[in-house]
C-alpha cells in the first residue's frame, strides 16, 4: 500500500498511440501507471483520420485508427476530455454529462478503447464541464462506473477532476461532490492541485483539510511544468498527502525534462517518509 506514480501524457509520445511504448517508458522511469488520453475527437488530424468532426465521440471503427497496440501487463488510467478550447475547431469541446445517451456513448468508446489496449483501466478521470451541476455530475459518474464495470467486468474507479470555470472548481465544490458520493463505491476525486489556485487563492483555502476518503489521487505540476513555481502552497498539499496512505500521483507535465524535475520534487518534497506503491480502493 502507498503512493503510485504515473507517467503523464508527454508531448513526445504518440498521442493516444501505443500503450506498450508508454508502459516500457514508465518502467524505465520507475513509475507504476501510465496516463492514456481518451478525449473526444480533438484536432484536425484526428478528424481527417476518422472522418468524424472535432468534438464528436469516437466510434467503434475509429478506435483502431486512434490507438496502437496494447500491452497485457500495463497498468493505466484513462483521462477523458477536459472540455477545453479546440483551436482547430475554434470552439470549446462540449461535455454533455447531463445527457444519459451521451454518457452511454462514452461508456461504449472507453470500453472499445480498453479492449484495444488490453487490460481495463484502473481509473477513468472525468471533468464536469459547464452544462451540468454537481449533483448531475455525480449521477453521470455513477452511470459511467456502472456501464464500464458491466462492459469490462472490472472494478473501474471513476474520479472527478476539478477545473476552473466548470461545475467542480473549488475546495467547496469538491467537498459537495464528495458528500454526494457518500454510500457509493468506485467514485472519487482526482485533485488537480494547481487548478485550485488557478480558480483563486481563496477557493484553494483549506485544501489540507479536505476529507481524504474519496481522494483517489492528485495531479502535481504548475502550468504543466515542474514545481515549485510560486503559485501553489505546496506545504499545504504535503499536509493533505500525509493524511492519505493510498494515492495515485500524476506529475502532469508535457516534456521529458520537466518530468524528471517533477518526479524529484514529488519524491523529495512531498513523499518523503511515505511508502510508494499501492492501489486506491474505494
Amino acid at each position: 500500500m502507498g503512493v503510485r506514480l504515473v507517467l503523464p501524457n508527454l508531448a513526445s509520445l504518440a498521442q493516444r498511440g501505443d500503450l506498450g511504448e508508454r508502459w516500457s517508458m514508465a518502467r524505465r522511469c520507475g513509475l507504476d501507471l501510465v496516463e492514456v488520453p481518451a478525449d473526444l475527437i480533438k484536432n484536425r488530424r484526428e478528424a481527417e483520420l476518422t472522418g468524424l468532426p472535432i468534438g464528436s465521440m469516437p466510434e467503434d471503427g475509429s478506435v483502431e485508427l486512434l490507438y496502437g497496440r496494447g500491452d497485457r501487463n500495463a497498468r493505466y488510467v484513462m483521462h477523458t476530455d477536459p472540455g477545453i478550447y479546440r483551436r482547430d475547431a475554434r470552439t470549446m469541446a462540449r461535455l454533455r454529462w447531463g445527457d444519459e445517451g451521451w454518457t452511454d456513448d462514452y461508456v461504449r468508446f472507453l470500453s472499445s478503447a480498453s479492449r484495444r489496449l488490453g487490460p481495463p483501466p484502473e481509473v477513468v478521470e472525468v471533468h464536469s464541464g459547464r452544462d451540468v451541476d454537481i449533483a448531475g455530475m455525480v449521477d453521470a459518474m455513477a452511470r459511467l462506473r456502472d456501464g464500464l464495470r458491466r462492459e469490462l467486468r472490472a472494478p473501474v474507479i471513476v474520479a472527478l477532476e476539478n477545473k476552473p470555470g466548470q461545475a467542480v472548481a473549488t475546495v467547496k465544490d469538491i467537498i459537495e461532490a464528495m458528500d454526494l458520493m457518500d454510500g457509493q463505491d468506485g467514485l472519487g476525486i482526482m485533485l488537480d492541485v494547481p487548478n485550485l489556485w488557478k480558480a483563486g487563492r481563496r477557493q484553494a483555502g483549506g485544501v489540507e483539510t479536505l476529507p481524504t476518503e474519496r481522494l483517489v489521487g492528485m495531479h502535481v505540476h504548475e502550468r504543466h511544468r515542474a514545481p515549485p513555481g510560486g503559485a501553489v502552497d505546496w506545504s499545504a498539499v504535503r499536509r493533505l498527502m500525509c493524511r492519505r496512505d493510498e494515492l495515485i500521483v500524476n506529475p502532469e507535465v508535457f516534456h521529458r525534462g520537466e518530468l524528471e524535475r517533477a518526479l524529484y520534487f514529488i519524491r523529495q518534497e512531498l513523499l518523503a517518509q511515505k511508502p510508494h506503491k499501492g492501489a486506491a480502493v474505494l
